[in-house]
């Protein structure tokens, strides 16, 4: 039975993230539903994006001084080595360190190489951990939120919290989970990925509780 989207729509749009959005449009595309249903709910979504786009234009102006500058200044990605500080040029704002990640984060999404200049930024960013993950999910792509989950370690609390977001294969192949984990989302992950590819020590046969072999004879699941 597919999702009512409308009433998530009308109760929840001010806990919904912008990658929920995205989510939901795709559930509209793929999903049983009537043409003007969709219409209707597509306009809906357009509409919830433009009052957070006007919402943070009208935030920026209140927290602008008549004195600054319209935009921050991009950081290069060799200034943000871990054993220096940024240069401190005559003029320019000092960043935070969040601040300093995600401008390099926004640098790597001009060109061709975007995917590969994010993968290098991640391998050589020690702050750019879970903390701040969490502090910025809403400001990540798809594809960048699923190549850290390919290459980070993730806490289960935070795949618990995130999980609709969250790119489910890559869970599944990349991330370590407990065994209730798996149980709990068995039909969004998949257990042959899981238990052949996955991260985990209970993959192995003689690694899993009672509980989870018999959980697994009971789905069909014999490997």
């Amino acid at each position: 039975m597919d999702m009512n989207i409308k009433e998530i729509l009308l109760t929840q749009e001010a806990e919904l993230l912008d990658i929920d959005l995205d989510c939901l449009e795709e559930q509209l595309e793929t999903g049983d539903y009537d043409y003007h249903y969709v219409k209707n709910c597509k306009a809906t979504i357009a509409s919830i994006r433009q009052k957070r786009r006007q919402a943070l234009k009208q935030q920026r102006q209140n927290q602008r001084k008549p004195s600054e500058k319209p935009e921050l200044p991009k950081i290069p990605l060799e200034e943000l080595s871990p054993h220096s500080a940024p240069s401190q040029n005559a003029g320019r704002p000092t960043l935070s360190k969040d601040q300093q990640v995600m401008s390099a984060i926004e640098a790597t999404r001009l060109g061709d190489s975007s995917q590969s200049a994010f993968i290098k930024l991640v391998r050589n960013t020690p702050e750019l951990d879970e903390r701040f993950v969490k502090a910025h999910i809403n400001e990540l792509s798809k594809s960048e939120l699923s190549a850290l989950i390919e290459r980070m370690s993730f806490s289960e609390e935070f795949l618990e919290q995130y999980f609709p977001t969250l790119d489910h294969n890559a869970i599944a192949r990349w991330q370590t989970f407990s065994e209730e984990f798996f149980i709990k989302h068995f039909t969004d992950l998949s257990a042959t990925t899981v238990l052949k590819q996955g991260k985990n020590s209970w993959r192995k046969k003689g690694n899993r509780s009672n509980k989870l072999d018999a959980f697994l004879r009971l789905k069909g699941v014999r490997y």
